[in-house]
């Protein structure tokens, strides 16, 4: 898996889009999709414009990992008499040559009134394995991965999270909150410890596809 570090290099030289764009001529648009997805595809010739700029290597200019992740989301009917708060699971494949390790996560959904100690969010997802089979990942999450693709493999779970929340409110788990903005606390747990955990505003107004 390889990106771009544009947005980081740009902040460790507090130079803006503006001055790239003078710098090499390269356009606000084409440059803006490099600094906000940093696995946009990038022309040989702009890159080598834009290392010899930034006056940085081809190999400080991306960020490499040897795992490719993809990631599903698959909704799970509901179900009120077994678990109510069962949303779905996310089934994630990592591939690295011939490697490949395919497992899920169950992904369930606790409104406040059904929560001990999550008394300031008004919802908890927790994304977890029932086995270890999510154990490689966790590993190579933990201590194996630039902060920038642990930035990208959160992002991917924030996602999820919101498609979670939507699923939720659908159901009615949310009925007795009338506010729109939602406050959500969010933990993936392997069973021994919390992997990594965040909060986020679901806006009921916002479409979640």
């Amino acid at each position: 898996m390889l990106a771009n570090r544009l947005k980081i290099l740009l902040a460790e030289r507090d130079l803006t889009i503006k001055d790239l764009m003078k710098a090499t001529g390269l356009s606000r648009n084409s440059l803006s999709n490099m600094v906000n997805n940093p696995f946009a595809t990038i022309a040989i010739d702009n890159v080598d414009k834009l290392c010899n700029y930034l006056e940085v290597s081809p190999k400080d200019f991306y960020d490499y990992s040897g795992w490719r992740f993809e990631f599903n989301f698959n909704e799970i009917k509901e179900n009120k008499v077994i678990n109510p708060y069962n949303m779905a699971t996310i089934t994630i494949t990592m591939v690295s040559g011939k490697t490949e390790f395919t497992f899920d996560l169950d992904v369930t959904a606790l409104p406040h009134n059904r929560l001990k100690d999550q008394k300031s969010c008004d919802i908890y997802v927790n994304v977890g394995s029932k086995n270890e089979l999510d154990k490689h990942f966790v590993s190579l999450y933990e201590n194996n991965l630039s902060p920038l693709f642990k930035h990208q493999i959160e992002k991917r779970f924030k996602s999820m999270t919101m498609k979670t929340i939507n699923l939720a409110d659908k159901r009615g788990l949310l009925d007795d909150i009338k506010k729109n903005t939602i406050n959500v606390a969010f933990e993936y747990n392997d069973g021994s410890h919390p992997v990594f955990q965040d909060n986020y505003v679901y806006d009921r107004n916002e479409k979640y596809l």
